[in-house]
């Protein structure tokens, strides 16, 4: 629920307080009346403390009165819960799917990743070419949601945006038409869902966090650097940050450790200690540095979202420069694991899996039907 009051309140902070106590008064039981009164009383810092407290302990009423409709009833007959079998095999092809969806990203070609499937998770060739089959045509569809959204956003029609993602996925997919349909449907859905509060913000605040992380990891190294060999810092940087060695496609399909994040810190550490010896500001150092990360992180994620390739984006940020593969691939982790975030938050890819299964339950189109669709 929406706890913020900003016409009779300009504390957030202080709403949020005066929300917890009054929840918690009132889910004690005490009268509705006693909590307003007690409210009004403490928040004479506002224009009109009474209005205040009336509205919220009646908002505070109503949000508990939810909560309780919300908790199962104990006469309900309780669910069965899935056999272990079920729930091995199905977490298995959830986590063989996502792989291959991962390999898609990279810019893998579908037989390759076909070839991966069978020797590198040990699958059967046919399985492994159902899974495959399956995953790309998760990721077209969302690729082809996020296009919906934006084309609805633009105030496009349906029936055009219809026609645009079928004729871009023709002879990519079976049923182009009633695909591209059922993509749009989902859209609308998705815009309904979304109505509420951006994931945006959130993004901004991964991109912030990181962007003061590698700042504070960066200064620990430079003054580290003093009396610590380098490949002692290395792992100390790991030990701080272990989420940046396991929070890494390396280690996701391969179960490799990624050792950039460390490395990249120390080398850049090395760099600012040169600059400043030679006359620059350490601060001035270290906050172009931290600057140039976020920059870089900005540029990697707004690359993946273009669906450019994992290498490629590497290579753009790297220019091709050896010593700077670690930072580079360190920068291109620290966007895939913010895009990774997003899409956990996001409706977007249970919209799409539903669009996908919404085309394989639809009954197939007649020649008229599909030139009906497509005229109006």
């Amino acid at each position: 629920m929406n706890t913020q009051n900003t016409n009779r309140n300009p504390n957030p902070d202080q709403y949020k307080r005066d929300w917890a106590y009054a929840a918690r008064a009132l889910s004690k039981g005490e009268a509705p009346e006693k909590v307003v009164q007690a409210m009004a009383a403490f928040r004479k810092d506002l224009p009109d403390p009474q209005k205040y407290a009336e509205t919220t302990v009646t908002k505070i009423q109503q949000f508990l009165e939810v909560q309780a409709e919300l908790r199962p009833n104990d006469a309900a007959p309780q669910a069965d819960a899935p056999k272990r079998a079920d729930l091995k095999r199905t977490l298995k092809q959830v986590s063989d799917l996502d792989y291959a969806r991962h390999l898609y990203e990279d810019g893998k070609a579908k037989n390759a990743i076909i070839e991966s499937l069978h020797t590198d998770r040990k699958t059967d060739p046919t399985y492994a070419l159902v899974v495959a089959t399956e995953a790309e045509l998760r990721l077209f569809a969302e690729r082809d949601l996020n296009y919906a959204v934006r084309a609805q956003g633009r105030r496009e029609g349906n029936d055009q945006i219809v026609a645009k993602i079928a004729e871009y996925r023709q002879g990519k997919i079976d049923n182009p038409q009633q695909y591209a349909q059922a993509v749009v449907d989902a859209a609308d859905r998705t815009r309904e869902a979304e109505r509420g509060p951006s994931v945006n913000p959130a993004i901004e605040q991964r991109i912030q966090s990181a962007h003061e992380q590698y700042r504070r990891d960066l200064q620990f190294a430079v003054f580290q650097l003093e009396n610590t060999p380098r490949d002692q810092l290395r792992l100390e940087i790991t030990e701080r940050r272990p989420e940046r060695a396991y929070d890494s496609p390396s280690f996701r399909l391969h179960g490799q450790p990624d050792p950039s994040y460390a490395v990249a810190v120390v080398q850049q550490a090395e760099k600012v200690r040169e600059l400043a010896d030679k006359g620059r500001s350490l601060e001035q150092v270290l906050d172009a540095a931290q600057h140039q990360f976020t920059g870089h992180v900005r540029e990697a994620l707004n690359a993946r979202e273009a669906i450019k390739p994992r290498s490629e984006v590497i290579d753009r940020i790297s220019q091709g420069a050896p010593a700077q593969e670690f930072y580079a691939r360190a920068v291109v982790n620290q966007a895939e694991s913010i895009r990774e975030q997003q899409r956990e938050m996001s409706v977007r890819p249970e919209m799409a899996r539903a669009a996908v299964e919404q085309l394989r339950t639809a009954p197939e189109q007649t020649p008229s039907r599909v030139a009906a669709t497509v005229e109006r």
